[in-house]
């Protein structure tokens, strides 16, 4: 739907927005100065939330903008003092029609939610673009609560396909191999990314991690080392999810996370 609704559109700038949000006042004027700053932008408003009783922004709101990609082909938010956005989060994005169309929109092979983000953000940051926030322009969003309101009251007919899958065998890579959890796909069946891939003289993935180095690397993301905490008495490994397990099937560990008062790695 969203790439039938990007290739219809004939204004200047496309702007992609879930149903279940309400933009705030004056939410389009800084994306569009973003837009005129660099052609080549995708941009991302301020996500607030939504009060399901009023359907506008909730007082005293949290905001979020900010997602970066793991390994696994999935999103995780998090804030930084920086504009630029390693990762949209989904439906809430807006950039020049004419970068639009030139980087292709979205994969045609993906149906359903999930995947799409990550597939554009690579996009822009591998061919040529960039992402950014807009902070002044405010959007609230429906978030899934324990609101019935919130549940979902659709049933999905679309063809199920691995989008994850189809982003790691488009993007990474080497880094494929770190990403078995969402593999599945094999490069011939992302053939249709070859045409804008040359056209725009794509970089490799690597690109991207040397681009946030200061997330992937010095941020702990990528370990420089990996350990496992085995239990004496049993031997066994702690495992992730909070358990011990035979060691030789226990994901290994790594320290992380970046004291933001040191700039340093790791706890």
């Amino acid at each position: 739907a969203k790439l039938t609704g990007g290739r219809e559109a004939r204004g200047d700038v496309v702007a992609f927005i879930d149903c279940h949000c309400a933009p705030q006042m004056h939410w389009h004027k800084e994306i569009l100065e973003q837009v005129r700053i660099n052609p080549r932008r995708m941009v991302v408003s301020a996500i607030t939330d939504l009060d399901m009783d009023t359907f506008d922004e909730k007082k005293d709101s949290q905001v979020n903008a900010k997602c970066y990609l793991t390994f696994d082909a999935d999103f995780k938010w998090f804030d930084d003092d920086s504009d630029f956005i390693p990762t949209i989060s989904g439906g809430l994005v807006a950039m020049g029609r004419a970068w639009f169309n030139l980087t292709g929109g979205f994969d045609e092979g993906m149906h359903g939610w999930g995947g799409e983000n990550l597939d554009q953000s690579l996009r822009a940051w591998l061919c040529g673009g960039d992402i950014v926030r807009a902070k002044s322009s405010r959007i609230a969003h429906m978030w899934r609560t324990g609101d019935r309101r919130t549940a979902t009251h659709y049933r999905i007919k679309a063809r199920s396909t691995n989008n994850r899958g189809r982003v790691v065998a488009a993007w990474f890579g080497p880094f494929k191999e770190v990403a078995r959890s969402a593999g599945g796909v094999d490069e011939a069946d992302v053939q249709n990314y070859a045409n804008f891939k040359q056209r725009l003289n794509c970089r490799p993935f690597s690109y991207f991690i040397y681009r946030f180095r200061k997330l992937y690397l010095e941020g702990g993301v990528i370990a420089k080392e990996s350990f496992l905490l085995q239990e004496v008495s049993t031997g066994k490994c702690l495992h992730t999810s909070a358990s011990f397990s035979d060691c030789a099937k226990t994901r290994r560990l790594q320290l992380g996370n970046v004291d933001r008062l040191t700039g340093k790695c790791c706890s």
